[in-house]
């Protein structure tokens, strides 16, 4: 229970920094965005993954001012002023994918809970690209401005894979199709 707590406060450390429903197969062809992506192989080339053209890896110093605190994402793909974030943390936590519902379903209680004034607008578990994938959609408020935070969840090899997509309010409308397309083009070999 421990491991749960601490991993669900690690993924609401993820969205701060920047209804459970049963999987279905996709059956409606991926969102597509009006950005640029193109496919990127990470992970020790376990994960591919659509990202932003001309997104480039964050550095360490600027991912330690982004995302203080230890448990910053491992991987973080960013435009140059590092207002639009794409990360990836391969987590040291076991889950199964039939758990990916229950997992979901604590993590926006969670966020419910710090977060009361959050705006939903999307949550579930869905199959993508054959492989059972939980999300939450939502914005939620910051120093400044409010985040739009994508944030996807799969398991690689027994651990957890927690994808984030997120930037500022204002840029929403230009990138929430684009977010979504990411989510939908992660495939894990």
């Amino acid at each position: 229970m421990k491991k749960v707590i601490a991993l669900i406060a690690m993924c609401v450390f993820v969205l701060i920094g920047c209804a459970e429903k049963e999987p279905s197969a996709q059956t409606s062809p991926p969102p597509k965005g009006s950005k640029q992506l193109e496919q990127r192989q990470i992970l020790d080339n376990k994960v591919n993954v659509l990202v932003p053209t001309g997104f480039e890896i964050m550095s360490e110093e600027m991912a330690a001012t982004k995302y203080p605190g230890e448990n910053r994402p491992t991987l973080i793909f960013s435009d140059e002023d590092a207002s639009i974030n794409v990360a990836f943390n391969h987590l040291p936590t076991s889950i199964k994918e039939d758990e990916l519902d229950e997992f979901i379903a604590a993590t926006k209680k969670q966020f419910e809970q710090i977060h009361p004034n959050a705006t939903w607008y999307d949550d579930g578990v869905t199959t993508i690209n054959n492989k059972t994938v939980g999300y939450l959609e939502l914005l939620t408020p910051a120093v400044d401005t409010n985040v739009y935070n994508l944030m996807f969840v799969t398991e690689l090899d027994g651990r957890i894979l927690l994808g984030t997509f997120n930037c500022t309010e204002e840029q929403m409308k230009e990138w929430q199709l684009s977010a979504k397309e990411i989510m939908h083009s992660l495939q894990v070999k």
